[in-house]
């Protein structure tokens, strides 16, 4: 799996973020916090990305799933490992 995250705003460039299972997959970035969680979109579905201490979640959805109830889950999920110092 590869990832290749760019979350520069350089005179209007547009934010990316690439993610790469099978054949790749690129969703433009709509929102996030630096260095915490990246929420992105392509389509109809998205993608949550949360930084733990140890780990990288990534929560990738299509519809009938809605943004909001997969930023929860995964930002959720982020948070509680955060605080077991995981």
């Amino acid at each position: 799996m590869h990832i290749i995250i760019k979350d520069t705003n350089y005179h209007g460039i547009t934010q990316w973020l690439r993610i790469n299972f099978r054949g790749g997959t690129k969703y433009m970035v709509i929102q996030g916090e630096p260095g915490v969680v990246i929420r992105g979109k392509k389509g109809p579905g998205g993608v949550t990305v949360k930084k733990s201490t140890m780990a990288l979640l990534i929560g990738i959805y299509d519809e009938p799933m809605t943004p909001g109830q997969c930023n929860m889950v995964v930002e959720r999920l982020g948070d509680y490992l955060v605080e077991q110092g995981l």
